[in-house]
């Protein structure tokens, strides 16, 4: 069972996610296999997140799965800046000039080139 998980391992390490562990103990590697495999899901959702915002679906919810979530905790604020920025978007295209009243605006750091 080790060598299995050191070769899914390898893999997740470069960015392949498709494969679980299928170690079905009580013992000590079944619940090391089990939160593998719960630490890999994790990492496929945060992927589908990601990939739904470089298809411009901004529609997408990326929940933290815990306070301490950090990479859940910066893809919820990229949503909600990137539905902001959209909405702001969609509204000056249509001749709206005070919809980036309305819409709360603001840079989300000194590196943001969309904060208006």
């Amino acid at each position: 069972p080790t060598r299995e998980m050191a070769v899914v391992a390898r893999r997740l390490a470069k960015g392949e996610l498709g494969e679980t562990l299928r170690i079905r103990s009580d013992d000590e590697i079944g619940q090391l296999a089990e939160a593998f495999n719960a630490g890999s899901d994790y990492q496929r959702r945060m992927a589908n997140v990601a990939n739904k915002l470089a298809q411009g679906d901004v529609s997408v919810d990326a929940d933290p799965i815990s306070e301490k979530d950090v990479l859940g905790t910066a893809f919820q604020r990229m949503v909600a800046n990137l539905r902001r920025k959209a909405m702001a978007a969609d509204a000056l295209s249509r001749g709206d000039i005070s919809a980036t009243r309305v819409v709360e605006l603001r840079p989300e750091s000194d590196a943001d080139v969309f904060g208006l």
